[in-house]
């Protein structure tokens, strides 16, 4: 019986706590230039990746800047249209204050022609010609 193995003496009240079995080498031995092969593969893709991925890094940094300059930029120019907006809304009012004030003014005019007052002075109309030449020249609408 000298083709079995001999196992290790073990004593009677001794408890195998793990059991070692043997690995097989063979397949890293039969194989190791493939595994090298492929090891160094990965490597090479790795890096690439990498270095793709720190080239990405850098131009998304450089745009991140350009696109918070820019909106710097728009929130300033926003800013100003604010501004100009409320300058804007500021003069329609007056203009439409003008403007009410034009109308009331005819209104009496008309309303005195209608009673028949004669005492009473007629607007030759140059008054409304002028109110209506500073609406027209502070940028309102002239009415006709």
């Amino acid at each position: 019986m000298n083709y079995q193995q001999q196992l290790p003496a073990v004593p009677e009240n001794s408890v195998v706590r793990a059991w070692q079995q043997p690995a097989p080498l063979l397949q890293q031995v039969t194989h190791p230039a493939c595994f090298v092969s492929r090891l160094a593969e990965e490597l090479l893709v790795s890096r690439t990746d990498n270095m793709n991925l720190r080239h990405m890094s850098t131009q998304l940094q450089q745009d991140v800047g350009c696109w918070r300059q820019e909106y710097e930029r728009l929130l300033a120019e926003y800013g100003v249209v604010v501004e100009h907006n409320a300058v804007l809304l500021g003069q329609i009012s007056r203009l439409k204050e003008q403007l009410r004030a034009v109308r009331v003014k005819r209104g009496d005019n008309k309303s005195r022609r209608n009673n028949g007052n004669a005492s009473a002075p007629v607007s030759t109309g140059s008054s409304d010609a002028s109110s209506a030449s500073t609406l027209v020249a502070s940028g309102g609408i002239k009415e006709e």
